[in-house]
């Protein structure tokens, strides 16, 4: 009997197949299976949004697994709320206060485009039918407009604000005051002709930016945003983009006959200033928020704050909150332990702390500055506990005062422990909470008989935990009881590990130094 003989046979005796194939024979008997087939005889493949959904499916799924997985790895940041000073336009920090120029030198015939002979003439039956002449300064505001890469911002902005894909009115065929370019973003609020003085304040900045010359047109574009991609701003801010857009801005275009050029050539200027500010991240201790320009000046000549060459009577930004946040001011308080409000606070603490058990948790961490900066984070996963230690020295035990040696080494009082009572301290709580993992610990308190310690302690089965790249290495089994083996900060300290000339004498540990410095190697030299 051949091996495809007895699959058969195998395969037909199972009762599931048998049942399965007894009910397909009834189907096909009734004409019910010839009906269902006469229905989808076409296949599933051959339709067109099939193979679509086949070959885009795949790749949308993946890329929204890997984004959720991203999140979960690298969440968002919390950042500072726009002060709302800068928003109002009554005051003078409104206005935008960095602009930078775009200069070229073109020849003046590329931006005359002569009328026909009727326009000329002004006979009103045919004026209306032929098209507009166009002055210099109107062509070349439309050229800046009519740029592929403007085209697909204006496409964007009317999907954004429901004018459908398309770029709206872009001054193809004039520019006048009030027009609304790119579906109502831009509006025309000024339109000059040939002006002789180019040296008068630019309305564009606060500053003086003028060049020698005659001005043959200027022409001044103010922009808002819409709310949706202000907030689309924001957005892009928590995930990390150091600015933001608060409303608008302006541009500025100029067309100059200027002094001692070359015949036939004009100067073309675009002026622009954006409405941003600089963000600030409320997980940092120090931040700077201002407004300013980004991409057109370098990131370290660019101020953040108003300067004094603007005549600004107000003060910068950061007079009008607080020059320091919460936890500053808490680190500070913690410097000068002297102080009365300090005294007072530790005393009534350590009070509080005495009437408690030597072990316990605590809701929140008593120094919430000290915590964050050993890698407190105030989410699932992190645990606090606090624990009293007694202070002196280590009394050695001796049972039945048996000390087993030379007098010399016979001592049990007076022997200093050669570990802190910090790394005391974690032991005991990695051994009460033998679950959790020992991150750091840092001092709270202390009288005449114990010190305080609070030890900071991160579950490793927690999904919290085990999803942020910034702490899952703990989740590994090799850092179990680091705590016991000297591997924390208090531990490694007392081991003599660190960098440093200071440490010379424990650099791979101290008995491993010590038997590098007593070993006699007598090197043979071989001729």
């Amino acid at each position: 009997m051949t091996l495809p003989i007895v699959i058969t046979r195998i395969i037909s005796s199972s009762p599931l197949i048998t049942r399965l194939s007894s009910t397909f024979i009834g189907l096909q008997r009734s004409g019910a299976l010839n009906r269902g087939y006469s229905t989808f005889s076409k296949p599933l493949l051959s339709s067109r949004r099939s193979i679509l959904l086949f070959l885009i499916g795949p790749p949308i799924l993946y890329l929204t697994t890997t984004f959720t997985r991203l999140l979960y790895q690298y969440p968002t940041t919390d950042i500072h709320r726009s002060h709302p000073v800068y928003k109002s336009k009554d005051d003078v920090r409104f206005k935008q206060l960095y602009g930078h120029w775009f200069t070229a030198r073109v020849p003046y015939k590329s931006l005359v485009r002569p009328g026909s002979a009727a326009e000329r003439i002004g006979d009103e039956t045919t004026v209306k039918n032929v098209k507009h002449e166009k002055t210099p300064i109107e062509i070349w505001t439309s050229a800046l407009f009519c740029t592929p890469t403007l085209g697909l911002e204006a496409l964007g902005i009317g999907l954004l604000t429901g004018n459908g894909f398309t770029t709206g009115d872009r001054g193809k065929e004039r520019v006048y005051v009030g027009q609304e370019l790119a579906h109502g973003v831009f509006n025309v609020i000024s339109m000059e002709e040939a002006v002789e003085d180019t040296k008068s304040p630019v309305t564009l900045t606060e500053q003086k930016d003028g060049v020698n010359g005659k001005l043959l047109g200027r022409a001044i574009v103010a922009y808002d945003l819409p709310d949706y991609p202000t907030h689309l701003w924001e957005v892009a801010a928590k995930y990390g983009a150091p600015w933001r857009h608060i409303s608008g801005g302006r541009h500025c275009f100029e067309v100059i006959e200027e002094d001692g050029a070359k015949d036939g050539e004009v100067l073309v200027r675009f002026g622009c200033v954006i409405d941003m500010e600089r963000v600030n991240r409320l997980d940092r201790e120090k931040g700077e928020d201002g407004k300013g320009m980004p991409w057109l000046h370098h990131h370290d000549n660019l101020p953040t704050n108003p300067t004094s060459r603007l005549d600004n009577p107000y003060p910068p930004y950061s007079e009008y909150t607080t020059k320091m946040g919460a936890l500053k001011y808490i680190e500070e308080l913690q410097k000068k332990k002297q102080s009365d409000v300090l005294q007072f606070l530790l005393r009534v603490r350590c009070w509080h702390y005495r009437n408690l058990a030597v072990i316990h948790r605590a809701s929140r961490p008593s120094r919430p500055d000290k915590a964050r900066r050993l890698g407190y984070k105030a989410k699932q996963g992190y645990v606090i506990y606090r624990i009293r230690v007694r202070r002196g020295g280590r009394k050695r035990p001796v049972p039945k005062g048996a000390t087993y040696g030379k007098p010399t080494n016979q001592g049990v009082n007076q022997l200093k422990y050669q570990r802190s009572l910090k790394s005391t301290a974690e032991e005991r709580v990695g051994r009460r909470c033998a679950n959790l993992r020992v991150l750091n610990s840092y001092w709270i308190n202390q009288d005449s008989t114990y010190k305080y310690y609070e030890v900071i302690l991160v579950d490793p089965q927690h999904k919290a935990i085990r999803r942020d790249a910034r702490i899952n290495w703990i989740v590994n089994p090799v850092h179990k009881h680091r705590e016991s083996r000297g591997l924390t900060a208090t531990g490694k300290k007392s081991r003599g590990i660190n960098k440093g000339h200071r440490y010379n004498n424990t650099k791979a540990g101290r008995r491993k130094t010590w038997k590098r410095h007593n070993t006699l190697s007598l090197w043979r030299y071989r001729h």
